[in-house]
């Protein structure tokens, strides 16, 4: 399912100079909220998402486990960056993360960034969350 989070806290754009750290910011806020949605290992943390679990019995995670794993061919081919973790529960082969547990992810972000970034408190920002 496909979600568009929109944080409007503003009537328009403050300098940052002049109203940070008495406004609400919404870049902010949507972190929070996005963060909230994951537990500290980036598995999904908000509530319904694990109701339909059926977690694999023994067997099939034994397939999983039988499966050849080139994790480093892996992690190359998604572009990871050196010392960057797998998401996930570390004691969860990758095959599961992929193919049977629920995900939850932020697909797109607007806003000004980089050299476009004014000084300023955006008025509302938006993401879309995949889960």
């Amino acid at each position: 399912a496909d979600l568009d989070v929109r944080v409007r806290a503003l009537d328009g754009p403050l300098h940052s100079g002049m109203a940070g750290g008495a406004v609400p910011d919404p870049v902010l806020a949507l972190a929070q909220m996005l963060a909230s949605l994951v537990d500290e290992h980036g598995d999904p943390a908000f509530a319904g998402c694990w109701d339909d679990y059926v977690a694999p019995d023994a067997a099939e995670r034994a397939r999983l486990a039988a499966l050849p794993l080139d994790e480093a061919g892996l992690r190359r081919a998604w572009g990871m960056r050196p010392g960057v973790a797998i998401a996930g529960d570390p004691d969860v082969s990758i095959f599961e993360k992929l193919w049977l547990r629920p995900t939850v992810t932020a697909i797109g972000i607007d806003g000004h960034a980089g050299a476009d970034a004014l000084q300023a408190i955006d008025d509302d920002f938006i993401t879309r969350v995949q889960a």
